[in-house]
């Protein structure tokens, strides 16, 4: 069986992490439990813009997995970018071991609102789902609704639900199906940006 250990970096609220480990158990059918937290795996940010670029927490995940099937998910409060994109609420390598969430814009009072932890929970879970999906190789998906839509505002966000349509869940146990029958392999780097699934 897969296994996947969400690691909390800078910050991060330890609780919040355990209870994510219990929606990706239920979600994708796997093992899933919160590691030890882990501020060294996030860099400092960017001087004058206060964000950190999704791809060296990607890179420094991956320097962690301890073999082929463990996917990690590392939770932020950072604020995350990509060169092309001025913000990402998270980041996975498409078919690959490691992925990011950030919380910071998931966060209401980060935009000037009142605080909203259900609001927060129920966006980080469809955040989670969709970069984990990614990891197993799903793509992004036309249905609105479907977690794996891609999300380039909060609106789209709190749009979607933390389910995947019924295409994507039949790619999703397809991929887990193949996951499982394969040999144990090495894990690799992250792709390019076009490769590199937001």
């Amino acid at each position: 069986m897969s296994r996947v250990t969400l690691i909390g970096l800078r910050d991060v609220d330890q609780d919040m992490v355990r209870r994510a480990a219990s929606f990706v158990a239920r979600t994708f059918m796997v093992d899933a439990g919160p590691g030890p937290a882990r501020p060294d795996l996030e860099p400092a940010p960017e001087a004058g813009q206060g964000q950190i670029v999704s791809t060296e927490i990607l890179r420094r995940l991956l320097g962690e997995v301890p073999d082929g099937r463990t996917r990690l998910l590392g939770v932020t409060e950072a604020d995350l970018y990509l060169p092309t994109l001025s913000f990402v609420f998270g980041h996975a390598q498409l078919d690959g071991l490691v992925a990011v969430v950030s919380m910071f814009r998931l966060r209401p009072e980060n935009q000037g609102l009142h605080p909203d932890p259900e609001r927060v929970w129920e966006r980080f879970t469809r955040e989670i789902a969709h970069e984990l999906g990614h990891t197993w190789g799903l793509r992004h998906c036309t249905d609105r609704s479907c977690c794996m839509s891609l999300s380039t505002s909060i609106e789209e966000v709190d749009r979607k639900t933390a389910d995947f349509c019924r295409g994507c869940r039949a790619l999703l146990r397809e991929a887990q199906r193949r996951e499982r029958t394969r040999p144990r392999s090495a894990p690799g780097v992250p792709g390019r940006p076009e490769e590199a699934a937001r």
